[in-house]
């Protein structure tokens, strides 16, 4: 599955800096009073295995899948779910039955040995709906040669091949049609949508997502409509027709690309794999992501979100595992998850598992520390307190200015712009009632064996942060 077609367009407004001395600095006095940061440090995760992290429970009805590992690891998937995730990536099990591992009857005893309410997660894909052939084919077709009880066919058998034939009742079911290459026309997509609104009619456990489907995405703009039946249509049109339908999963966080600007001889990263080992600038594009995104989050709209422990292009190395470890507390703090969205790491078939696929679960252990915040519907998100980085002399805003150059410009200098900014990649904080919690990552240019001591104030409180090197640090405030 591959987002490198969008490498150029997530880097829009991501290399922002805000030195301390400029014109959004303030130096006004206010009553303050200094109070404890009481921090739940990370779990420093040192080899490929679940031995390092203590069992968590996410929060209530969220969307956290185990792995695809293949027919061949069913153990090992379970192992991922009964540590603390909420979904099973039920292809597994179909394939081992397929390939004739094991029969239905032992298929049924392995998934009733999941923990009780455990849901299912698919991913389907272009050829999954029969892009080339099959039932669903003219589906992909101009004009459209398909109906949308054809549609409702094709996943009523889907549901029975996943679910019925097994016989476990009506469990949370989540297909998500990562449809990359599907017809930008809006009958098609109309089409799509509305035989999957007459399905969920018949199944409403089953919930559903589509690739490119969120508010703010990036999918082009067309002219499609009901006057221009087979006119293509842009990402709020898309949008629309997807929400209308009833799906509710959406998209929030960007798969980690290299930046070859930032590599070579005389740049920030001497080469891929040392920008692998040491950069942090993930973060900050995450964070783009979910500011445009986040924000839409809520009834009837869950934020959910592939995560790949390996970089899309250069040479697949492993994204650093605090990068990793990082993800699920941007997406929960951020709001992403406020309605029951999660994230799920995409394995790259059966190659072996790395250290940051551990390092994302014991994210997932560190996100269910602050539950309390997660499961009340009275918590309020993405607050960004002010900063200092001179010991409370002066104050900033939590966002930084844009880059004053030409929104086109791709240039070294950019990205230099960022990596040299002295203010954090990002200072998040929710709250409930009268605490925060609050997850920082340090600047992007900080070195091995450094730490960035910052200072936060929100509501007449202020309270001291150390950052370490490849540390992002969460922790509660009381106001």
């Amino acid at each position: 599955m591959k987002r490198s077609a969008f490498a150029l367009l997530l880097l829009g407004g991501l290399w922002p800096r805000l030195d301390a001395c400029s014109e959004d600095t303030r130096t006004e006095q206010q009553s303050v009073a200094e109070v404890p940061f009481r921090e739940v440090k990370t779990i420093r995760v040192t080899k490929p295995s679940l031995a390092e992290i203590p069992d968590f429970t996410m929060p209530k009805g969220s969307f956290w899948s185990g792995m695809k590992l293949g027919s061949g690891r069913l153990n090992l998937s379970r192992d991922f779910i009964r540590k603390g995730n909420t979904y099973f990536p039920i292809r597994d099990v179909v394939e081992a039955v397929a390939e004739g591992k094991m029969s239905n009857a032992e298929a049924l005893s392995f998934l009733k040995s999941l923990p009780a309410g455990t849901g299912f997660y698919e991913m389907l894909g272009d050829e999954d709906l029969n892009k080339r052939g099959g039932a669903l084919h003219g589906l992909w077709t101009n004009p459209v040669t398909v109906n949308p009880k054809d549609i409702v066919t094709f996943f009523t058998n889907l549901w029975n091949s996943r679910i019925g034939d097994f016989r476990l009742g009506t469990p949370k079911v989540l297909f998500d049609l990562d449809l990359e290459g599907f017809p930008p026309a809006w009958m098609n997509n109309q089409v799509l949508a509305e035989g999957v609104r007459q399905f969920r009619q018949q199944h409403p456990e089953v919930e559903f997502a589509m690739y490119a489907s969120g508010r703010a995405n990036l999918y082009p703009g067309g002219p499609g409509g009901v006057q221009n039946r087979y006119g293509n249509v842009g990402g709020d049109v898309r949008h629309e027709i997807y929400a209308k339908a009833g799906f509710t999963y959406f998209e929030m966080i960007p798969y980690a690309h290299f930046e070859e600007p930032l590599i070579g001889p005389g740049k920030p990263y001497a080469d891929f794999a040392d920008y692998a080992r040491r950069s942090s600038l993930h973060i900050g594009k995450a964070l783009s992501w979910l500011d445009a995104r986040a924000r839409f989050a809520g009834k009837g709209y869950k934020g959910m979100s592939w995560i790949m422990t390996r970089y899309e292009g250069g040479d697949w190395n492993m994204v650093a595992p605090h990068i990793i470890e990082s993800l699920p507390l941007w997406f929960q703090v951020t709001g992403a998850g406020r309605s029951g969205g999660g994230l799920c790491n995409w394995h790259q078939g059966d190659i072996p598992l790395n250290v940051s696929d551990f390092a994302f679960e014991a994210g997932k252990w560190r996100v269910s520390r602050f539950n309390q915040f997660w499961e009340d519907p009275e918590t309020e998100y993405d607050i960004r307190p002010e900063i200092s980085l001179d010991g409370g002399k002066t104050w900033t805003p939590e966002g930084a200015s844009p880059w004053p150059g030409r929104p086109d410009d791709w240039s070294p200098a950019r990205f230099r712009w960022f990596y040299d900014d002295p203010k954090p990649i990002g200072v998040r904080a929710a709250r409930l009632k009268n605490r925060l919690i609050v997850v920082a990552a340090h600047r992007a240019g900080l070195e091995a064996g450094e730490s960035q001591t910052i200072w936060c104030r929100y509501e007449g409180k202020v309270w001291k942060l150390v950052i370490p090197y490849q540390t992002v640090v969460a922790g509660t405030v009381t106001l």
